[in-house]
């Protein structure tokens, strides 16, 4: 969790706000496992550190590019591979520590329960 804080800082400091955006919806996605899921600009704003209104016309631009639309708080990513290319490389960092953690949890899942059998 501390290296996932840590990358999100940085990103911050480093990285457009275009892109932060970008990582902020893949990450999203993946948490609820869908491309269709709910998050408001507002709610965006907030986790960006941002105004509202640079989350709408950054949002607009990316629903211009054909890579998501959204409408009264429910977004959907069009374009993976394309929003993925937009976000900055700290999105694969953060997605390839969030696979190792579950992996881990999973293997440390299937241990307790070969015990237990």
């Amino acid at each position: 969790l501390l290296r996932l804080i840590v990358q999100s800082s940085a990103c911050n400091l480093a990285h457009s706000l275009r892109q932060r955006c970008a990582r902020m919806l893949l990450v999203c996605s993946d948490s609820v496992s869908r491309d269709t899921f709910r998050v408001t600009q507002e709610f965006l704003s907030e986790l960006l550190a941002v105004r509202r209104a640079s989350v709408t016309v950054i949002a607009g631009k990316l629903k211009t590019a054909g890579l998501l639309s959204y409408r009264n708080g429910i977004v959907t990513i069009r374009d993976r591979p394309g929003l993925e290319r937009v976000a900055c490389e700290c999105y694969r960092v953060i997605r390839a520590q969030l696979d190792l953690d579950q992996r881990i949890r999973s293997e440390a899942g299937a241990r307790r329960a070969k015990r237990g059998a």
